[in-house]
């Protein structure tokens, strides 16, 4: 079995979509997720990866969230 956790903060502002006729609700955003190892100029890299949520998360994640907010993305 397969497990992915991601850490990251959002990165463009929070829209949650409702999408004709069906009405479901539906995230789509980014997340920068920072490398746990430091380049050899002591910075971090970052990742950004793109994060799709539908129905309930969705709307969820459009009440609680905003730019810079921290997500915790897991996928089993």
């Amino acid at each position: 079995m397969n497990l992915v956790s991601l850490i990251g903060r959002v990165v463009k502002e929070v829209e949650v979509q409702q999408l004709q006729p069906s009405g479901k609700s539906v995230f789509n955003n980014t997340i920068a997720v920072q490398n746990v190892y430091r380049n050899n100029d002591d910075s971090y890299h970052s990742h950004f990866i793109q994060v799709v949520a539908w129905g309930k998360i969705a709307e969820r994640i459009g009440k609680l969230a905003k730019r810079g907010t921290v997500l915790v993305w897991r996928e089993d």
